[in-house]
């Protein structure tokens, strides 16, 4: 029988580590796989449950619930309607039919989507309400788009506990509940830039809800609990600001190696200025590395052989890859390696428009580099260098 983890007294973890699990939403590689994070507060008088988890395990929580011998759940706190949060509620219901699920009124209609769950079965509840379990009380702290429109948190107000959802979570499966090691936060970084970054500008505006509150612990639903807050906070500031780094992000494939080439050539120019210069090969699309390296850098450059004419697929992709995830950049530039004809750039501007920011500069390169051709890219790296300096100033 699978065993809770006893977090404090009454409250316990009895959620599910993942480690086979490849890929998550069937697209972002974990490499160290994924927990299923769900909490239960026993108060005087109530009890509750704070989100179940995926229901390819729903029996590692069903057995560790039997291991507590608990007989009766009061309430399911359901802070996200996505089925690795909920969609071990039906099983958890068939074993506990007296539960009622507590959520906002859009968690209510995608939970009624999306399980089936009947309409007498919920508890709707608006931001800052509050739960009595008897001697423990329960905020409700709404959170939208951290990262879909229903999102909340809880906080359990007497232990100072911050259930918060997918914020501040990763895909690291870990036997050691409190893991805090530098390792974590690359992961961190990685479930950041894949889950949040898209939405940063309105999680930016909500932040400052957190701050009203005193939080000794911070309870993500994916990956280890956070017994020191303030790192946590300080790293999601950091990545929700305007601020950006002097840094270039050179993303790039090559198909016959002139690409490679040119890329090598100007990041070789940038770093002799100073500029820290993150090189991304997309053949085989890291699609985690992709994104972490977007996450703060003041430019990126997009650079591609042609394909029939167009950009490569995969920098295609890559293209609207940054239109939908919104990096916080300022600047972008554009290169393309062509033979016969080239649209390469025309198409990956297009796409990239829609982010607004200034373009350094764009160049075409017919065959191998030449001499003439290092000069051009020469120009087009002091077009960057120049810009960098000039945006450090202020």
């Amino acid at each position: 029988m699978e065993q809770a983890i006893k977090i404090k007294p009454d409250i316990y973890y009895v959620g599910s580590l993942d480690r086979t699990r490849k890929h998550f939403d069937s697209f972002y590689p974990v490499k160290k796989g994924t927990s299923y994070n769900s909490y239960l507060i026993i108060g005087k008088e109530k009890t509750a449950l704070i989100d179940t988890i995926d229901p390819s395990k729903k029996d590692d929580l069903l057995s560790k619930l039997e291991s507590l011998g608990i007989k009766k759940i009061d309430y399911i706190i359901s802070n996200h309607s996505e089925q690795d949060h909920s969609g071990s509620i039906p099983f958890v219901l068939e074993k506990y039919p007296m539960a009622k699920i507590v959520t906002n009124s859009k968690g209510k209609d995608f939970l009624s989507d999306l399980l089936g769950i009947k309409e007498n079965l919920f508890i709707v509840v608006e931001n800052r309400k509050t739960l009595d379990l008897g001697g423990r009380t329960l905020t409700f702290l709404s959170f939208p788009w951290a990262h879909w429109p229903e999102t909340m948190m809880t906080y359990l107000n007497e232990e100072k506990m911050l259930f918060s959802c997918d914020m501040f979570g990763s895909h690291y499966a870990s036997d050691d509940l409190f893991y805090d090691h530098d390792e974590l936060y690359e992961y961190v970084e990685q479930y950041y830039a894949e889950i949040m970054m898209p939405f940063r500008n309105v999680i930016s505006k909500n932040f400052d809800i957190l701050k009203g509150f005193d939080i000794e612990m911070i309870l993500p639903s994916h990956g280890p609990i956070h017994k020191n807050p303030k790192k946590i906070i300080s790293l999601y500031e950091k990545y929700l600001s305007d601020n950006v780094e002097n840094e270039v992000t050179i993303i790039y494939l090559s198909m016959h190696g002139s690409t490679e080439v040119a890329v090598e050539f100007l990041s070789q120019k940038l770093k002799e200025n100073n500029i820290k210069v993150n090189l991304v090969d997309v053949s085989g699309m890291n699609i985690s590395g992709l994104l972490r390296a977007i996450i703060s850098p003041l430019t990126v450059i997009l650079a591609t052989p042609t394909v029939m004419g167009n950009p490569h697929p995969a920098m295609q992709l890559v293209s609207i890859i940054l239109k939908e995830y919104r990096p916080k950049l300022k600047n972008m530039a554009f290169l393309a390696m062509y033979e016969w004809g080239t649209r390469a750039i025309e198409m990956m501007g297009a796409t990239c428009s829609y982010l607004g920011k200034t373009n350094l500069g764009s160049l075409k390169i017919k065959g191998y580099p030449k001499n003439t051709d290092f000069a051009k890219l020469e120009n087009l790296a002091y077009s960057v260098i120049n810009n960098h300096k000039e945006y450090f100033k202020r």
